[in-house]
């Protein structure tokens, strides 16, 4: 079985039992040691799960990021599914870095962004952050706090803190329609991704 063969090369070979496949109908269901398989991607095992909430005006939201062994990451907020297949990370002390978080007085793009939307011009008055040759408008910035089932060694997903507070998370949208995901802990990491699709997925497995 899929399950078994991907389990037992990421957590070592169980012995001989039976092990009952449990069948889920949403990527949002899965747990670590899970397999997803996808119709032209192949198969893949969940070797790290984040439970994350966020904390605004008194009310709580919900979603999880998924890490793959192929090495994508899904997230799941309700009934929508992303998968980001790029990760560029922005160290702290670079001048990418400092554009997009220094102060607004800078041209910091978060802190910008986010004077921005307390004065209702974050629409009408985009903040543009430029890397590289691509643009990306800024949609959104928050901060998390999360439960971790699974090793995380990864730059910025490793320093994730007990406080919220010093969780940043941030959207873009890149001048292509791409979706971008930020995470700032130490460094910033930025993940590139896209809607996924349910016709995808060919079977979620998990025990």
């Amino acid at each position: 079985m899929v399950f078994d063969r991907m389990r037992d090369a990421v957590f070592g070979k169980k012995p001989e039992e039976p092990v009952p496949i449990r069948v889920t109908q949403s990527p949002a269901d899965l747990q670590r040691g899970d397999v997803i398989v996808f119709w032209d991607a192949g198969d893949a095992l969940v070797t790290t799960t984040l439970d994350r909430t966020e904390s605004n005006a008194g009310r709580q939201s919900a979603w999880r990021w998924l890490f793959l062994s192929s090495g994508p990451m899904i997230e799941t907020i309700g009934r929508t599914n992303t998968i980001y297949e790029r990760t560029d990370v922005i160290a702290r002390g670079t001048a990418a870095f400092q554009r997009l978080t220094g102060s607004a007085h800078d041209g910091g793009a978060l802190q910008t962004f986010e004077a921005r939307q307390r004065e209702g011009t974050d629409v009408t008055d985009p903040v543009v952050f430029r890397l590289d040759d691509g643009a990306y408008r800024l949609v959104s910035t928050g901060t998390f706090s999360c439960s971790r089932a699974g090793p995380l060694d990864e730059p910025v997903w490793r320093d994730i803190s007990t406080n919220e507070g010093e969780n940043v998370y941030f959207r873009m949208r890149s001048s292509d329609g791409g979706d971008v995901l930020g995470v700032w802990t130490t460094d910033i990491a930025l993940l590139t991704g896209r809607l996924l699709a349910s016709a995808e997925i060919k079977g979620l497995y998990g025990a």
